[in-house]
């Protein structure tokens, strides 16, 4: 699941830090699995390579949109005091 067009408000921060560290726990889970080697001339092994590249850029963008909502809310607090 893409955050990318989530509503980060519905979330506290607290969960949001809870959400990022699932996050995290399954992009070490992916960075961990064997790579799958594209074989020339071979669809199936292109797919394969191609969606786990796909899954760890999608899990790394995840969490760098976790954390840029982290740090926005944690600047407007520092702002409003």
């Amino acid at each position: 699941m893409s955050l990318r067009y989530t509503d980060m408000n519905e979330y506290t921060r607290e969960e949001l830090r809870e959400l990022l560290e699932k996050k995290k726990q399954r992009l070490e889970e992916l960075e961990n699995q064997p790579t799958n080697l594209y074989i020339w001339g071979d669809n199936m092994s292109y797919m394969s390579a191609m969606s786990q590249m796909h899954a760890l850029d999608g899990a790394k963008e995840d969490i760098q949109i976790i954390r840029d909502e982290i740090n926005r809310r944690i600047d407007e607090e520092r702002r409003a005091k």
